[in-house]
């Protein structure tokens, strides 16, 4: 009998040891990696990140699932394979939220090397979140996504965004932004709430496709275009901002 307690109080010391390690937790639960937590978490679950995670394997697929993403003790994702993932987390038909974290780039280099897309109708919430080493865009929008006190830091390729506006209307700014958008094919953007901070605007293709850069606000002063003919300026027109061309005529 003193043996299987023995026994037992040894895996009880070694199941809190691995808890102890494990840095991803659904609940009291932890796990070895992001990607463990993504596969064994249920719809609606809030999957807590402590520490540093190093993100080696590839891609995180999330279809058709809610997921809240909060980080707690400074915690970062870190790109650690410069090989095996050009993508960190694609979302497909999914709701997921990013909260309270930091995402390293690693400075990784490539035209695809991009932190989260979202796509097929998924929502997208990056809050209280910054993007450091960066060196390539960190989101592409071709879905619904808000960023809300979110900044992206690093050395990007000229006239490219940190974030890639792929459809039109799909992306929310709000909060304090500092970041560039890479906008494609005329689309425009949403202001959101108290927004506040600057956001480089950089326009892909003929500057005579846009109108409208920004709908839903007045707060001209935290665009700035970046990659604009000489001549071409921002202007408030009703409710939006609009590109105006230097014969004063709303393009």
């Amino acid at each position: 009998m003193k043996k299987l307690y023995s026994i037992l109080a040894m895996l009880f010391v070694s199941l809190a040891t691995l808890s102890a390690q494990n840095t991803v937790f659904i609940g009291e639960t932890g796990y070895g990696s992001l990607a463990e937590a993504v596969e064994a978490a249920t719809d609606g679950a809030t999957i807590t990140i402590k520490g540093d995670q190093s993100f080696t394997g590839n891609r995180i697929n999330i279809t058709g699932k809610t997921l809240n993403f909060k980080g707690e003790d400074g915690a970062k994702i870190i790109r650690g394979d410069k090989n095996k993932t050009n993508l960190l987390f694609l979302l497909d038909k999914a709701t997921c939220k990013f909260e309270n974290l930091t995402f390293d780039g690693n400075n990784v280099e490539g035209v695809t090397q991009k932190m989260i897309e979202a796509k097929n109708g998924s929502n997208l919430t990056v809050s209280d979140c910054s993007f450091i080493n960066c060196s390539q865009a960190v989101i592409q929008v071709k879905s619904n996504v808000t960023l809300n006190n979110v900044s992206v830091t690093g050395t990007l390729p000229e006239g490219k965004g940190a974030i890639f506006v792929g459809q039109n209307n799909a992306l929310t700014v709000s909060g304090t932004a500092s970041y560039s958008v890479e906008m494609e094919k005329g689309y425009n953007i949403k202001q959101g709430e108290n927004l506040s901070g600057s956001i480089g605007i950089y326009l892909s293709g003929d500057v005579s496709l846009w109108s409208t850069i920004a709908t839903g606000g007045t707060n001209i002063s935290v665009f700035k275009l970046m990659n604009a003919p000489e001549g071409y300026s921002l202007v408030v027109n009703g409710n939006d901002i609009n590109i105006m061309s230097i014969d004063n005529a709303v393009v």
